[in-house]
């Protein structure tokens, strides 16, 4: 019997949005730096001047770019979650195992390499670092550190069908990137706003700032952390396709 293979997804979509969005929100960063109205600091702007509207032009420039910049960051977990899903069901799971088995967060302690092996480790390629022997999932709710739901499948999914986690960087960093792109992810989706009156006579600028700013910056780090887990996968499971973490734009 003759058959072909269908597959229904949308983490390429996803990636495609959060480089799109990317893109755009650097190109008015660069509008930004390159109109001598401004000085950058960081991810700050402070006026170059006293010129008239400077404050209505920025304003209304940051408010376009933070559109991008929300966006690229949620597509980014978005691409995360998608893809790992995708994985599994295509290595076999069962979508009912992959909802049952995967429904909250875990809290894991790490067992770590011996010192020998450590040391080899930084002879490796940075990308292909780890320092982490076994993650350890514990019941204890006060020991070890919280992981989501979606990163801890990027914990578990590779090792059940590889044998191998994929390369979490020196003392787990790049899981524990994952996970903060899914806070930070969680913090824009279910935001809070924030309402109060400004003292003009004391102005405190830490409290009047925006808890939930999101930078150009954070969107390039979200949309270079999934590349990075991705090709980590890749590394330990040659099968996984890159070929979709390239912008069509």
């Amino acid at each position: 019997m003759n058959s072909i293979l269908v597959e229904h997804k949308n983490h390429d979509i996803y990636f495609n949005l959060a480089q799109e969005n990317l893109i755009n929100a650097e190109e008015i960063h660069q509008e930004i730096l390159t109109s001598n109205q401004v000085i950058s600091f960081g991810d700050m702007y402070l006026h170059a001047g006293a010129k008239t509207g400077t404050s209505f032009w920025l304003n209304s420039k940051l408010l376009k770019s933070k559109k991008f910049v929300v966006a690229s960051i949620i597509f980014s977990a978005l691409t995360a979650e998608a893809f790992i899903n995708f994985y599994a069901i295509l290595k076999g799971m069962p979508y009912e195992q992959l909802e049952k088995d995967f429904r909250f967060s875990r809290n894991y302690q790490v067992d770590e390499l011996p010192p020998e092996d450590i040391q080899r480790q930084y002879q490796l390629p940075y990308e292909q670092r780890t320092t982490i022997k076994e993650w350890i999932a514990v019941k204890d709710k006060k020991s070890g550190i919280n992981i989501s739901s979606t990163v801890t499948k990027w914990i578990e999914i590779p090792k059940l069908f590889t044998g191998e986690y994929i390369a979490s960087g020196l003392d787990g960093s790049r899981i524990y990137e994952l996970n903060e792109l899914f806070q930070l992810r969680n913090n824009l989706v279910h935001h809070k706003a924030t309402i109060f009156n400004l003292d003009i006579e004391n102005i405190d600028l830490k409290s009047a700032k925006d808890k939930n700013y999101v930078t150009v910056r954070q969107a390039q780090w979200a949309v270079e952390l999934v590349i990075k887990v991705t090709e980590a996968l890749q590394r330990i499971d040659g099968s996984v396709d890159l070929d979709w973490l390239i912008c069509s734009k």
